[in-house]
C-alpha cells in the first residue's frame, strides 16, 4: 500500500484578508482563462530507446574561475543539442550588483563556453516598468515549439516574501531574448511567488513549471503555462506552511513524484508527494527516509522500472557540507544511497583543518579541472578556510536533467563560487543500483 493520501489542500488565508481576497479573485477571474483540471494534458517523458551508456561519470566546472558569489544554477538542452547553465551571481546573495549569468556547453567542443550576463536589474526593471531590488532563482526550459524560457525572481520591496516571477523567452536557440515580463501568478498583488527547480513538460507546449510561497504560509504550487507565457492554471499541491521548492518528476504520462524542501521545526527530513493524474491534485507531504538540514533537492526520473527516481540532496541534519545521490521505488518508500558527489573530508561536517594538508584545496579543485588558474584557488582557499585553516565545505542547490542522448547532468553550487558540472548515463545508475 502506498504511503501517500490524496486530498484537496484547503487554502489558509487569514479573516481579514477574505473580503480583499474574494475582490480580487473575482476581478483575475474576469481576465484569465483557467484550463479545467481534467483537461491537462499529458506529461512528456523522454524517448523510450535513449542509450543506456557504457557506465561513464565525468565531472568539470561550468566557469573558470572563482571570484563572486554564484547560486542556484539551472540547465536545459537547447535545439541544437548545446546546453545552457544560468546562475545568480554577484558580491553576494541580495545585493544590488546580482544578476543572472549564463554559459553554454559546445557538445561539439566538450566544453563551457566564458559566462555572460542575460539579465540585470536594470534590464528588468525596464522591462517589467517598475523598481527592481534584487534578483535570484533562475530556471530554465526549452519547449517542444522550440522556444526556450528563463523565469527568474526579482523582488521590488522588502525580502524574498515579496517575490515575483519574470520571464523571458528565445526564438533562436537562445542567441537573443524578449523583454522581461512579468508572470501573473497570484491575483492580490501578484507577489510571494518564486521558482527554484526545472519545469516539466506536457502534451501541447504546455509547461509545468513548479513553484513556491514564501508569504502568508510556505507552500508549493504548481502552474501550467502556455507557450505564450500565460498562465492557464495555479495548483495548490499541500496546504501546508512548512514545505518549499518542490522538484516534480513525471515517471509516466500521468504520474509524477515530487520532492521537497522542508522549513519547519520538526525532524530535518526531506518531503515527498505525487500526483496520479498529470499534477490535477496531490498526495499529502509525508517525511521521506533521508535527512534535509532546510535546503533544495533536486530530482529526475531514471527511466529504471525498480527506482524510477534519482534525487540529490544534503542528506544531513544540519548542514551543506555533503551532497550525495539515492534512488527511490515508485512509492518513496525505499530508498538506496548510490553515490556520494562531493563530502567533506569529515564526516561530522566539522571544518577540515588544512594544517593536515596545505594542499588539500588546490588538489580538491585540480581533481576536478586544471584549468582553474592558482589567483582562483587561492580566492577558494582565502572564502572556504577560516582563518587559513578552518575549511567549511558546502555543496548545495542541485539540479537535474536528462538531455536526448540519454545523458544525466547534474549541476549544483561548489562552495557558492563555482558552478560544478557531473556527467553520468544510465548503465552508470544502473552499475550503482546494483551493488550491496
Amino acid at each position: 500500500m502506498s504511503q501517500f493520501s490524496f486530498t484537496k489542500p484547503k487554502p489558509r488565508i487569514a479573516p481579514w484578508l477574505a473580503a480583499l481576497v474574494v475582490l480580487a479573485v473575482f476581478g483575475y477571474a474576469l481576465q484569465q482563462s483557467w484550463q479545467k483540471q481534467s483537461d491537462i494534458p499529458a506529461f512528456v517523458l523522454p524517448a523510450a530507446d535513449l542509450p543506456a551508456g557504457k557506465g561513464i561519470y565525468q565531472e568539470r566546472f561550468v566557469l573558470g574561475k572563482a571570484q563572486n558569489f554564484v547560486h542556484s544554477p539551472t540547465v536545459t538542452q537547447l535545439p541544437g543539442g548545446d546546453l545552457l547553465a544560468a546562475w545568480f551571481e554577484g558580491s553576494r546573495e541580495g545585493a544590488a550588483d546580482v544578476q543572472i549569468m549564463h554559459s553554454r556547453f559546445l557538445a561539439s567542443e566538450n566544453r563551457w563556453t566564458a559566462p555572460t550576463s542575460l539579465m540585470t536589474r536594470q534590464t528588468t526593471a525596464e522591462g517589467v516598468g517598475r523598481h527592481i531590488r534584487k534578483l535570484g532563482n533562475p530556471v530554465l526550459v526549452s519547449s517542444p515549439t522550440g522556444k526556450v524560457f528563463l523565469f527568474y525572481v526579482s523582488v521590488s520591496y522588502g525580502g524574498w516574501g515579496g517575490s515575483a516571477i519574470n520571464w523571458v523567452a528565445s526564438s533562436d536557440s537562445a542567441t537573443t531574448w524578449s523583454q522581461p515580463k512579468r508572470l501573473i501568478t497570484t491575483p492580490f498583488l501578484n507577489v510571494s511567488t518564486l521558482v527554484r527547480n526545472p519545469a516539466v513538460l506536457h502534451d501541447n507546449g504546455v509547461i509545468g513549471l513548479p513553484v513556491y510561497h514564501e508569504f502568508l504560509g510556505k507552500f508549493p504550487e504548481y502552474l501550467l503555462i502556455s507557450n505564450e507565457g500565460v498562465v492557464l492554471d495555479k495548483i495548490r499541491m499541500n496546504d501546508g506552511d512548512e514545505s518549499l521548492q518542490p522538484s516534480v518528476s513525471p515517471i509516466d504520462t500521468s504520474r509524477a513524484l515530487a520532492v521537497l524542501r522542508y522549513s519547519g521545526n520538526g525532524p530535518p527530513k526531506a518531503m515527498g508527494q505525487m500526483t496520479q493524474d498529470r499534477g490535477a491534485s496531490w498526495s499529502k507531504p509525508v517525511p521521506m527516509p533521508i535527512s534535509n538540514p532546510n535546503s533544495s533537492l533536486g530530482s529526475i526520473a531514471t527511466g529504471l522500472t525498480q527506482w524510477p527516481l534519482l534525487v540529490a540532496a544534503n542528506d544531513t541534519e544540519d548542514g551543506r557540507y555533503r551532497l550525495r545521490m539515492y534512488l527511490t521505488d515508485a512509492d518513496m518508500k525505499t530508498w538506496k544511497l548510490i553515490h556520494a558527489a562531493d563530502a567533506s573530508p569529515n564526516e561530522d561536517g566539522k571544518p577540515y583543518d588544512l594544517r593536515q594538508d596545505p594542499n588539500y584545496m588546490k588538489n580538491l579543485v585540480g581533481k576536478v579541472s586544471k584549468a582553474i588558474d592558482e589567483e582562483s584557488i587561492q580566492v577558494v582557499t582565502n572564502r572556504v578556510c577560516k582563518g587559513g585553516n578552518a575549511c567549511e565545505l558546502q555543496y548545495e542547490y542541485p539540479t537535474l536533467i536528462r538531455s536526448s542522448d540519454g545523458l544525466f547532468h547534474l549541476l549544483y553550487a561548489w562552495n557558492d563560487m563555482l558552478i560544478k558540472h557531473v556527467t553520468f548515463d544510465q548503465a552508470w545508475i544502473q552499475q550503482h543500483a546494483a551493488r550491496p
